[in-house]
């Protein structure tokens, strides 16, 4: 929410106009309802321009947070089946273009460019209707994904957008060189959430979630760090689950004996199935793990003429130009996956046994012919 909007509604709000006036004057405008009603409680609260206090927010306890996110996400179920068909239909359209590239490389090349970009467009704004839902869903008033992708698409462009990759290249500038991202990790997620629910948009959204976290850096470190170590357990269990399994259906890389992997693609289909649909199920209760932590604590901050302004810009500033460049460095990812590929080739072992049984033979004509 601009400074700008709140000074308007104060305005009104002095020259003796009503509220629901000034509310119809906003819906016209194009805004939408959850900024309308912060931008009327944050005119109407009294003290607006006094600073924000960094007395530590008395934080809801982790086991109602961890229950609470839990039972929300076990009853969106719809949310996580449409987020992996999603992703199913995505995968399918990179095979297919894959499978093109021998016969029609420009037209494979051209599908998979598509697809690429607007997967990743799409994928975005999907993200942002799911975030939409599970921010203003309620016992009392329940929203439809379809509601949320009703706003999505009216909101992404720019700001959503925006909004998401500036926490992207904050997130990335500051785990480049850590000792910031520690620093603003406990609340830098809750920008999103200070957008969709607030506003703020840009920076303005960077100052909103920091002036939310104030006085609660370790009280929200502590919470949102013990909480993504239990979520990530069954992911670490699945992983090393799936290569004892490989190593001990198929053998182990590089061996005679080691089989062809597609003969056991079912089972490699279903452990990367059951892994997918857990990370799409922890990522719903991962939002709604934090927008009880940001509900909290705005009930507790709300917002005021003063919210969303800072002076010292120039230090995300130099986050964002370091996640940039980051984006363009080379990581060393692709040759580490070559490696892995080589290692995990079946036809090696095949090979190797295949150069055993030429010598062997060779060696049985030269024995036959003395």
């Amino acid at each position: 929410m601009s400074p700008e909007l709140l000074a308007a509604v104060k305005e009104r709000l002095s020259l003796g106009h009503d509220v629901e006036s000034i509310k119809a004057e906003m819906r016209t405008a194009g805004h939408d309802e959850s900024v309308i009603e912060v931008a009327i409680t944050a005119a109407q609260h009294s003290g607006s321009d006094t600073p924000v206090s960094t007395d530590a927010v008395l934080l809801p306890s982790f086991g109602s947070l961890f229950m609470g996110s839990l039972s929300y996400a076990w009853k969106k179920w719809s949310l996580v089946g449409w987020t992996l068909l999603l992703f199913v239909v995505f995968v399918a359209l990179l095979g297919l273009s894959a499978m093109l590239m021998t016969a029609q490389p420009i037209v494979a090349g051209a599908l998979m460019f598509i697809v690429a970009v607007g997967g990743s467009f799409l994928f975005l704004v999907f993200s942002l209707a799911v975030q939409r839902v599970v921010a203003t869903d309620s016992d009392a008033a329940e929203v439809r994904l379809k509601d949320g992708w009703d706003w999505a698409k009216g909101h992404f462009f720019w700001s959503g957008l925006w909004v998401m990759l500036l926490m992207m290249l904050i997130v990335q500038g500051a785990s480049s060189i850590i000792i910031p991202y520690i620093v603003i990790g406990p609340f830098i997620s809750f920008m999103v959430y200070a957008y969709i629910m607030e506003g703020f948009t840009g920076l303005s959204s960077v100052f909103r979630a920091r002036e939310l976290g104030k006085g609660n850096w370790w009280p929200l470190l502590w919470r949102k760090g013990l909480f993504v170590s239990i979520i990530a357990l069954p992911m670490v269990v699945m992983v090393i689950g799936a290569v004892v399994a490989m190593i001990f259906f198929l053998g182990i890389p590089g061996e005679a004996d080691y089989p062809d992997l597609l003969g056991n693609i079912g089972l490699i289909a279903a452990g990367g199935l059951l892994f997918i649909v857990y990370a799409v199920f922890t990522s719903i209760w991962s939002f709604r793990f934090n927008v009880l932590l940001f509900r909290h604590l705005v009930a507790a901050r709300p917002v005021t003429e003063a919210s969303g302004i800072g002076t010292d810009k120039w230090k995300y500033v130099v986050l964002v130009i370091i996640g940039v460049l980051g984006s363009f460095m080379p990581s060393g990812g692709e040759e580490d996956m070559a490696e892995f590929e080589q290692l995990w080739q079946p036809e090696s072992g095949f090979e190797q046994q295949e150069q055993i049984d030429f010598k062997d033979r060779a060696q049985e004509l030269r024995f036959g012919e003395e």
